[in-house]
């Protein structure tokens, strides 16, 4: 697989899990959202993607935050799980109307021609923030936060979708950004993940990278 381009990662801090949003219920004690790594790019949809072998699938990959403590007065510093922000990967254009959860970040260079998607964020933030067509952004910058919004509140679970576009003779098509999404990751953490599972591995994939660097949130999963 291809890394498309050194991107900083959507999610502002670590922990952050890529896995699937859609699954069976778990069991009693079981966490959901964690390590390992799992690339959903061709999970079963209806979405066309000629990289996939069936044509149809994701377009894109899910991604997680991970848990944190509630902001209170006592811990200013401390994280609120839903105002988790996600950010620009690259200094670009943003892509969006009104009232719409989602945003494409667009960069067109000389030598380079490529889109990135972000959804399931607050249209009405996103509005009142002044994401919208035309607005331009540095490599870092906020853009929203992890919600759950499809057509309507709760259309999903908390969670950002990502996917990303490269500008072909064929037009734009959609293009596996796991890869992409893992070089991000590693470089956040400044440490490597490790491949694990019974499935052949695309790359380095982030398998208790958190550990790997003597993070102490190394198996915090969301649990939402």
């Amino acid at each position: 697989m291809t890394a498309y381009s050194q991107i900083r990662f959507p999610l502002e801090k670590a922990p952050a899990f890529a896995r699937s949003q859609s699954g069976a219920k778990r069991k009693p004690g079981e966490r959901t959202g964690g390590y390992p790594w799992q690339d959903n790019f061709c999970e079963a949809r209806s979405f066309e993607v000629g990289q996939c072998a069936a044509g149809f699938g994701h377009q894109g990959q899910d991604i997680r935050p991970g848990v944190c403590a509630l902001q209170n007065s006592e811990n200013p510093g401390s994280c609120d799980p839903k105002r988790q922000a996600v950010i620009a990967v690259r200094d670009g254009v943003l892509i969006r109307a009104l009232k719409q959860q989602a945003a494409t970040l667009q960069i067109n260079t000389s030598t380079e021609h490529i889109r990135f998607r972000y959804m399931h964020m607050n249209p009405s933030a996103m509005d009142a923030d002044g994401i919208l067509n035309g607005r331009r952004v540095s490599e870092g910058e906020k853009i929203g936060v992890v919600s759950n919004y499809l057509d309507h509140p709760n259309g999903t679970t908390r969670h950002l979708h990502f996917d990303v576009q490269v500008f072909t003779r064929d037009g734009w098509i959609w293009v596996n950004p796991y890869t992409t999404l893992i070089s991000a990751y590693e470089r956040l953490i400044r440490g490597r993940g490790r491949e694990i599972g019974p499935e052949p591995a695309v790359s380095a994939a982030v398998a208790h990278a958190l550990e790997d660097v003597n993070h102490p949130d190394a198996h915090e999963g969301s649990e939402n």
